[in-house]
C-alpha cells in the first residue's frame, strides 16, 4: 500500500551528506514511498548511499526512464532490451537488487503509449524483469489530457501503478 504522501526525489540539496540525512530523516519520520528516475540527476545515487544499513527495508522503492525524456545512449529506444538496459542500470545506481515499482516516464500522447505496448517494446520488458524478480509492479507516469488517459486505463491492463499530476 502506497502512502499519500510520499517522497519525490528530483530535487536534492547539492551536498551529499546534507541529502542523505534528508532522507534518512524522512523515512524516520514514516516517510515509505521514494520515487526516482534516472533522469533526475544523481537522485538514485543518493538514494542507494541513503539506503544502506537497513533503510532499505524500510520503503517502497520505485524509479522510471523514457527515451523521450532522457537518452543515455544515442541507440536508446522504446524495446524491451533497452528497457531491461536501464533497468538494469537504475539497480546498480540504486544499490539494490529489487525495485518495487518500475514505471514507464511521461507517457504524455498516443503514439508514445502505442509504442510501450507493441511488442518487444517497453511493457514487455518490465513483464520480464517483473518475472525474474527485479521489478515488482509496474506502470507509467503522464501528463497527459484526461480523455487519453481514460482510455489508457481501458487498456492498461498490464498496469498496477500511474503516477499522475494532482494540483
Amino acid at each position: 500500500k502506497v502512502p499519500r504522501i510520499s517522497i519525490g526525489t528530483m530535487r536534492f540539496p547539492e551536498d551529499i551528506d546534507v541529502a542523505v540525512t534528508f532522507l534518512r530523516h524522512a523515512i524516520d519520520k514514516g516517510m515509505r514511498y521514494i520515487d526516482t528516475s534516472r533522469g533526475y540527476g544523481e537522485s538514485e545515487w543518493v538514494i542507494g548511499l541513503a539506503l544502506k544499513d537497513g533503510y532499505r527495508d524500510k520503503v517502497i522503492l520505485s524509479s522510471k526512464w523514457s527515451p523521450w525524456n532522457m537518452m543515455v545512449a544515442p541507440s536508446d529506444d522504446t524495446s524491451s532490451d533497452c528497457m531491461r538496459r536501464r533497468i538494469e542500470e537504475s539497480l546498480k545506481r540504486l544499490g539494490v537488487d529489487r525495485l518495487d515499482y518500475y514505471q514507464i516516464w511521461s507517457v504524455n500522447k498516443r503514439e508514445q503509449y502505442d509504442q510501450i505496448v507493441a511488442k518487444g517494446g517497453m511493457v514487455e520488458g518490465i513483464l520480464k524483469a517483473k518475472e525474474e524478480g527485479l521489478v515488482g509492479h509496474l506502470g507509467f507516469t503522464t501528463h497527459d489530457s484526461v480523455e487519453n488517459l481514460l482510455k489508457y486505463i481501458e487498456e492498461a491492463d498490464w498496469c498496477e501503478i500511474l503516477l499522475t499530476t494532482y494540483n
